[in-house]
Formats: structure tokens, sequence, C-alpha cells
């Protein structure tokens, strides 16, 4: 009679350990909700510099990001970009005024709208566009799942002499034309082509995207409410930073301090930006 309670205790703890183990799994899985606060680059102040450029062209670039209000006629904003000469664009990923999501590619010569897929107002969504060259196609993943693709001449290099920018375009006045509309929460750039299953599993393990557990990285780099360097967690540890000369700033101690603030207007700024 022992020997059989003693088997029955074992099976409880055993079934008690795998369901323990479930939730755990459970927990891993990256849901962004709104709670979170990612960087905010709707003032048009702030955009982010990797350190050093690319040197190969990136064929997944992968985002979370949240839209706000876009009123009068306004863009959504560049998400992801960088410029060669002549102010072209050699790679953007951004968003338009009917808050769809748009892509430029080798230096300006394709220019894809991902039509019928609308970000949503203040809501976090997963955005992946997959460059396919074996297919001649650009597809577009949202929230893991495949929802379009577009026919398109997918080129041999796309690649600049600037560094990608995070949260606006590309401007030697590092000043953000058209500036990202929202927040940003986390940038990934693939060397390769990614699987459906790939993507949806970055969907889901995005918060674990490194250089030890994935393969073809460029750059992988989460941003917070604040952060004024946002960690590469590739191998190139090509780390970015912000581009302005402005900071975030807490406000806390500034109440408690006596400012005066002097302004000299620089002539050529004035007369560029009117």
């Amino acid at each position: 009679m022992r020997k059989i309670i003693f088997i029955v205790l074992c099976f409880v703890t055993l079934f008690t350990f795998k369901e323990v183990g479930a939730v755990a799994e459970e927990k891993e899985v990256l849901v962004m909700d709104e709670t979170y606060i990612g960087a905010d680059f709707s003032s048009g102040i702030y955009s982010y510099q990797l350190t050093k450029k690319f040197d190969k062209d990136p064929k997944t670039i992968e985002t979370w990001v949240r839209l706000g209000e876009l009123p009068n006629e306004q863009s959504g904003g560049v998400i992801f970009s960088n410029y060669e000469y002549y102010n072209n664009s050699a790679i953007k990923m951004s968003v338009n005024k009917n808050r769809e999501i748009e892509f430029t590619w080798n230096n300006g010569q394709v220019n894809i709208v991902f039509s019928g897929y609308y970000l949503p107002v203040d809501d976090w969504a997963h955005l992946a566009i997959v460059i396919d060259d074996n297919n001649s196609c650009f597809n577009l993943y949202v929230n893991g799942k495949k929802n379009q693709s577009v026919s398109a001449f997918t080129g041999t290099s796309s690649l600049s002499d600037f560094k990608f920018i995070i949260g606006g375009d590309w401007s030697n006045w590092r000043v953000c034309k058209n500036p990202f509309q929202g927040e940003i929460a986390q940038v990934t750039a693939y060397s390769k082509a990614l699987t459906s299953k790939q993507i949806y599993e970055d969907y889901l393990y995005g918060d674990s995207i490194n250089c030890y557990n994935r393969t073809n990285l460029l750059f992988n780099g989460r941003l917070s409410f604040g952060c004024e360097e946002v960690i590469d967690t590739s191998d190139n540890k090509n780390h970015a930073t912000l581009r302005s000369n402005d900071y975030y700033y807490k406000g806390d101690l500034f109440e408690a301090k006596d400012y005066t603030l002097a302004v000299i207007p620089d002539p050529q700024v004035m007369a560029k930006w009117k």
C-alpha cells in the first residue's frame, strides 16, 4: 500500500514540474503592451545614428513601432534609413500619410508602397521587410505573419557612404525633416532573407536576439524613453547614439535652478530652412 502511494505522489510532482516549465516558457515571449515606452521621435529633435556603416546589404529589417495620430495629412515619418551623396535615399523604411509602410531600395531606384495594411493608432506592431533575391520580390510581415509581397528588381547593392539612422531621415544639417511620429522599441537587421518561421520567432522572442543565437545579424538594438545609447547585440558592436546635441531631460532638477539662456541664430541654417 505504501508503494502505491509513493508512485502516485511522484506522478503528481512530475506533472507539477511540467506545468511550471510551461509557464516559464510562456514568460519568454515578448509582448509589447501599452505600458512599454519606447523612444519617442515625434518631437523631431531626436534620432540615433549607428557608429559605423554596414559592410553588407541588409536583406531583412525588423522593427517594433507604435504610431500616434497623424494630423493635417502628415507623413508617419522614417523608421530606419541611410543616404548616399546628393541626398538620394539608399535604403529607407518609412510610413506615409495613409499609415502604409513604404520601402526605398537600391539607391532610390525602387520605391514600394505596401498598400492595404494601415498601422493602428497607438498600438504596438512588429514589422519586417524581407528582400527576396531568389523571387525578385519584397515581402512585408506584420506581427510575425506574411502580409504582402511586391514584385520588383532587388538590385545588386544598396549600401551607401553614410551610417544608418533610427527615427528620422539622414541630414548633414542634423535636422530630421521627416521624423517618425511615434515610438520605436526595437530595430533589427540581417544580411540574409529570413524565412517565415524565423520572422515569427523574432516576433515572439525579440528580446533575446543576439550574436549567440542568431546568424547573419548586422544590428539589433532595443530602445526606451530617455536612452542616450542603443546597444547593438550583434558581433559588430555597432552601437547607436543620439545625433542631436539635445538630450532627453528628466526635468526633476529644472525648477530648482535659475537659468538664463542666450540664443545666437546661425544665418546659414535660417537661410536653408527659411
